[in-house]
């Protein structure tokens, strides 16, 4: 099994926006060793650690943790992609060969951001290179993903967390019908990750069957991800509560054996090229 989305952080490097003291249980840091007996008590044979700050010094940060723990098997890692040094910061990135994608974390950005005529530039390098990129987007910006599809069919991207619906508030429209559409992007992929925390902090299984079922018929298990989301997920749920949870709704659908490997594990490999 293969976790495809955790974090580490280390507070005192300074350049995280998030998380703040506002969120005791997680300002402070969360290290390798801190996950590790998570993963071995689970099954989980590797990770994909994805970026939590803006900023290149994370990347290497992360490739430094990667390179002293094998089960590190990727880092997702950040770049300016405003900056007319982008290329050449890229390049030396690639030179790594643990680092697997980027992450512009355009969650907190503005809709237009991307299409801005240098982000555009750089995006097409990164399809050219053959660098995957993470969509790190809240569900109102599924629209932009749709958007950059359409620019760059032949761009192999990942939706983090379901693209966040508002599954405290079982809202599923307009929500299912934009995954519907980007699912015709067959270099798209999807995470199951990160889903606990959109919920309500009372949530139950059933709360996210409806997400899961419209995944599962619209991306269908070949492009499905598993991610824990450590440890942003301690928010709502333990690393076992979330593995359960992810086991639980997929059982409904009846999957095969080779289903089952495909999110769990061969879909992480193959997208990553781990």
């Amino acid at each position: 099994m293969i976790d495809g989305h955790q974090h580490f952080w280390k507070l005192a490097r300074g350049d995280y926006p998030w998380p703040t003291e506002n969120e005791p249980l997680l300002y402070r840091d969360y290290a390798p060793e801190e996950l590790l007996p998570l993963l071995q008590a689970n099954g989980v044979e590797g990770t994909v650690a994805v970026q939590a700050a803006p900023s290149m010094k994370e990347t290497e940060y992360l490739l430094r943790l990667a390179d002293e723990h094998q089960w590190i098997l990727g880092v997702v890692g950040w770049l300016d992609l405003t900056s007319d040094q982008f290329y050449e910061h890229l390049k030396a990135f690639l030179k790594y060969p643990k680092f697997k994608g980027l992450r512009p974390m355009l969650q907190d950005l503005h809709d237009e951001w991307l299409f801005q005529p240098n982000v555009l530039e750089n995006l097409e390098l990164t399809v050219n290179e053959g660098v995957p990129l993470d969509f790190l987007i809240v569900h109102r910006q599924l629209p932009i993903v749709k958007k950059c599809m359409e620019r760059f069919p032949q761009m192999k991207a990942v939706i983090d967390h379901f693209g966040k619906p508002d599954i405290a508030q079982q809202q599923l429209h307009p929500w299912m019908e934009d995954i519907e559409a980007l699912a015709s992007y067959p270099h798209l992929y999807i995470k199951m990750s990160g889903l606990v925390t959109e919920a309500k902090g009372d949530w139950t299984e059933d709360d996210f069957s409806p997400y899961v079922r419209h995944v599962v018929n619209t991306f269908g298990p070949d492009r499905m991800l598993f991610g824990s989301d450590w440890p942003v997920c301690k928010l709502a749920a333990s690393y076992e509560e979330v593995l359960q949870l992810v086991k639980n709704q997929l059982l409904a659908h009846h999957l095969t054996q080779a289903q089952w490997a495909s999110i769990f594990k061969d879909n992480a490999r193959e997208f990553y090229q781990l």
